[in-house]
Parts: structure tokens; C-alpha cells; sequence
């Protein structure tokens, strides 16, 4: 009888882990579908300030249509 509860035991912990991983993936996914990212590390830019340095990054990148690519450095 020991063994018998112990493994109805075991049943009900798997039963509850899987629904538990199913609730996760299921909130993942809305969060994906409505922002575009759920997990991992946040982009450079996101945090204040950082748009700025993103920006200037593209200016510099960018060469005018016939023109020539600044080369200057950031001015901080």
C-alpha cells in the first residue's frame, strides 16, 4: 500500500510540473506576440540615454548619397 500512495504521489508531481510548463509557455508566447521578445538580455538602446549613443552610431555608419563617411569619434 506504501508503494502504491508514493507512486500516486509521483503521478500528481508530474501532473502539476506539466501543467505548470504549460501555463509558462502559454504566457511566453502572448508576451512574445505582443512585444516581440520575452527572454534574454534587453537590447543596447533600451535603457535611457543608450538611444542617443544607438543613434549617433547610425549617423556615423551612414555616408551620405555621393558623399563621404564621418569618421569622427563619438563626442563622449
Amino acid at each position: 500500500m506504501l508503494k502504491a500512495m508514493i507512486q500516486v504521489q509521483g503521478v500528481f508531481a508530474e501532473l502539476d510540473k506539466s501543467l505548470l510548463v504549460a501555463k509558462l509557455r502559454k504566457a511566453r508566447e502572448a508576451k512574445k506576440a505582443k512585444t516581440g521578445r520575452c527572454e534574454g538580455r534587453k537590447p543596447y538602446g533600451f535603457f535611457e540615454g543608450e538611444e542617443k549613443v544607438v543613434k549617433r552610431i547610425k549617423q556615423l555608419h551612414r555616408k551620405p548619397r555621393g558623399g563621404k563617411r564621418l569618421a569622427r569619434l563619438l563626442p563622449f
